[in-house]
Parts: C-alpha cells; structure tokens; sequence
C-alpha cells in the first residue's frame, strides 16, 4: 500500500513541477502582460503515448497588455516550449475575445498537449 501510495506521490509532484512549468513559460511569453484566470490539466493518452492536456485563460488589460496578446496568439503555435520529460506536440488558442471600449480588454484561451518524453 505505502509504495502505491508513494508512486501516487511522485506522480502529483511531478505534475505539479509541469503545471508550474507550463504557466511560467506561457506567463512569459505573454511579456508578462497576462493575468492567469485559469489554469486546468486533463490527463491524456492515445494507444501509444500518454500526458495531459493543459487549459490556461489569461487576460490582458490595456492597450499595451492588448498589442502584448496579439503577439502571444500569434506565436503561441510555433513556440519552443522546454518542459522537462515532455514534448508539446500541440499549442493552440481556441478562443479569444478584444474589447476596446470602455478600455482595452483581451481574453484568451490556450490549450498545449503534452506527451511524456520517455
């Protein structure tokens, strides 16, 4: 019991280590003009390979947060990310929504799937 219960342990650390990893490299590469609303993980896994899915909304107030997130979505896909043990083999924004009055307002939601690298 205590060696399944010490694999549950390593696996929740190491998913945390990944949830971190994950909203610091997105929160960077926002220009650190982004809010974290959201951030929420989904394990997943084809017949060959297994990870999760990984769900952020984020919010950009002001013009120059605004300019900041258009260039986020527009790099987003083709970002090199860097998460130890795991590949991103999908980055995408499904959705995202600019406001301009009363003030510049951006919302954005993205999604990255990551595989474990073993």
């Amino acid at each position: 019991m205590s060696a399944i219960l010490g694999l549950l342990g390593r696996e929740a650390c190491a998913s945390a280590r990944n949830h971190g990893a994950v909203r610091a490299q997105i929160l960077a590469l926002a220009e650190g003009q982004a809010q974290l609303l959201g951030h929420n993980e989904r394990t997943w896994a084809s017949g060959t390979y297994s990870g999760a899915r990984h769900s952020l909304e984020l919010k950009f107030e002001g013009a120059d947060a605004v300019a900041a997130g258009e260039r986020f979505v527009a790099v987003l896909e083709h970002h090199p990310f860097a998460i130890p043990n795991h590949l991103v083999v999908e980055a995408a924004v499904p959705s995202c929504d600019t406001r301009w009055l009363p003030q510049p307002l951006m919302t954005v939601t993205a999604e990255l799937l990551l595989v474990e690298d073993n």
